[in-house]
């Protein structure tokens, strides 16, 4: 449960609760018997005594002392939950720890746009904060009192540290100079057809296309995968490439497989991918 050291275990009679002990998970021995237990809410806090004294000792050094008409600072003082509390969630705890603390020696991947989208996630989290600084809350009037982004989030320059205390990779679509060769692992990889032309054509068939492009990769001895979203998806798209056409079509039940498949096959897979793409030795499309 949360906010206790051990599990705990509980011994039935029948329908009847007889016992309620917590145990050591590692010897599965009993620690010590408990009168009652709590069953709440999942939550990223839980309102006790100890909790609430901190929120309020937080709090009061954050904005200074409540006012009356304080929704929030009223109801987690009376150990009830109010609407969206989880914004001052720093206030119950002694300190936030952070997806880094639980890496350890973990590499760390990062998409080629990845320092972008946290350069635009910090900024809106900063105008946000700017524009709540100001704005009355809508119970009331009652100001709202946002506590600054760094109490809950990394900055900018936090984040940068954080990656360079780890193994860090950072994938490129791009080709990498050659004095860069000695740090970049090049797996061979491109971007599949997304077939963008075919669909812009107002007489096109698609499907049609598809076909002529698995003949043309199996040609050069390439194995071809279709990935779609669900068994349903499969199914469907199974019959459409058979009346289009395209025979030798084998479901199969993951990557692996479909590599131990033969050239002349066309593999349907249920894979989570957003786009195709192409090896030497494979192709794949996807499809939704």
């Amino acid at each position: 449960a949360p906010g206790m050291g051990e599990p705990v275990r509980l011994d039935f009679f029948g329908d009847q609760i007889e016992t309620i002990r917590a145990f050591d998970p590692e010897t599965q021995r009993t620690q010590y018997d408990l009168r009652a237990l709590d069953l709440v809410p999942v939550s990223e806090f839980q309102l006790t005594s100890e909790t609430i004294r901190k929120f309020r000792l937080g709090y009061m050094a954050a904005f200074g002392a409540a006012t009356r008409d304080d929704l929030l600072y009223e109801a987690v003082s009376e150990g009830r939950r109010y609407p969206g509390m989880e914004h001052w969630l720093p206030l119950f705890h002694d300190h936030m720890d952070t997806l880094f603390d639980y890496l350890d020696r973990t590499p760390v991947v990062l998409e080629p746009l990845a320092d972008d989208v946290a350069h635009e996630r910090v900024t809106q989290i900063v105008d946000y904060y700017e524009a709540r600084k100001t704005v009355p809350d809508g119970a009331g009037g009652v100001p709202y009192k946002p506590l600054p982004p760094q109490r809950l989030y990394f900055t900018e320059d936090e984040w940068k540290t954080q990656l360079g205390r780890v193994k860090l990779a950072r994938m490129t679509p791009f080709a990498v100079p050659d004095s860069e060769g000695a740090s970049v692992v090049d797996i061979g990889t491109k971007q599949g057809h997304n077939f963008s032309a075919e669909r812009a054509e107002a007489d096109a068939n698609v499907f049609d296309a598809v076909v002529k492009h698995v003949a043309a990769l199996q040609r050069d001895r390439k194995r071809v995968v279709v990935a779609l979203w669900s068994d349903g998806a499969r199914d469907r798209m199974s019959h459409v490439l058979r009346d289009h056409g395209l025979a030798n079509l084998v479901n199969v039940g993951s990557w692996q497989e479909a590599l131990a498949r033969p050239v002349t096959e066309v593999a349907l897979a249920v894979l989570g991918l957003e786009s195709g793409f192409e090896t030497a030795q494979a192709a794949t499309r996807w499809s939704c």
